[in-house]
């Protein structure tokens, strides 16, 4: 999933919260409706807000974990870089917000393929790798060892020192609801097609957004698939 933007990504959190994929089964084409709608209208209620951080529009990775750390954020999504930077006693790990009392959050999962191609000589070797790399054990490596958390593990070592957090209680479920990326081999192009559409949030006119979305969205899968 392209990780450059923030409008794209949380638009299509909070759609899936609602019950849309954005695009249908065939992922040729757009699929909005009310969902859509409901979830632009709460974007919109929330970029009119004073809560609202207009440099969100240009926030990275690096941005905003250096505003977390230094007081100038509230939360941080990416709980990674905040345990990977962070004093343990400092923060804590919330749930991803609902959009109502009566819906489970859907946020969007991060991470990346790890896929064997038809042309490789040594696709069984390849596939044993990937077993590897996805083991208990490897995540266990990488949770202690590196400055990534897994839902898995409960402890955060540094400086020689083992800090006991709470984490799977409140990821995994998180993880059994999140959202995947866009499924389509383009979810580039559409999310910037979705972020081009919807920016700048404060100026959203929920009446015409599932129109705009649809023209926007089968634009981006019709000329990605020509091209």
């Amino acid at each position: 999933m392209h990780e450059g933007g923030t409008v794209g990504p949380l638009f299509t959190s909070l759609a899936s919260a609602y019950g849309s994929g954005l695009i249908d089964k065939s992922a040729k084409h757009a699929a909005v409706g009310d969902e859509t709608k409901a979830a632009a209208s709460l974007l919109h209620s929330f970029a009119t807000s004073a809560a609202f951080d207009k440099t969100a529009y240009a926030s990275s990775i690096d941005t905003a974990r250096t505003n977390f750390a230094n007081g100038n954020a509230a939360f941080l999504i990416d709980y990674r870089s905040a345990f990977g930077s962070a004093r343990p006693k400092d923060v804590a790990l919330a749930a991803y917000p609902k959009v109502d009392a009566n819906r489970d959050a859907r946020p969007m999962l991060g991470g990346i393929d790890l896929v064997v191609s038809s042309y490789s000589k040594h696709q069984k070797q390849a596939v044993k790798v990937m077993q590897c790399i996805r083991s208990g054990e490897s995540v266990d490596t990488l949770s202690q060892d590196g400055d990534m958390l897994a839902a898995a593990s409960n402890s955060l070592t540094k400086d020689g020192k083992t800090t006991m957090i709470e984490l799977g209680p409140t990821l995994k479920p998180l993880i059994t609801n999140g959202t995947a990326p866009l499924q389509t081999p383009v979810g580039d192009a559409v999310d910037a097609a979705i972020t081009k559409t919807l920016t700048p949030l404060e100026s959203i006119d929920v009446a015409t957004v599932n129109d705009k979305l649809t023209t926007s969205i089968d634009d981006a899968l019709h000329f990605t698939a020509k091209n």
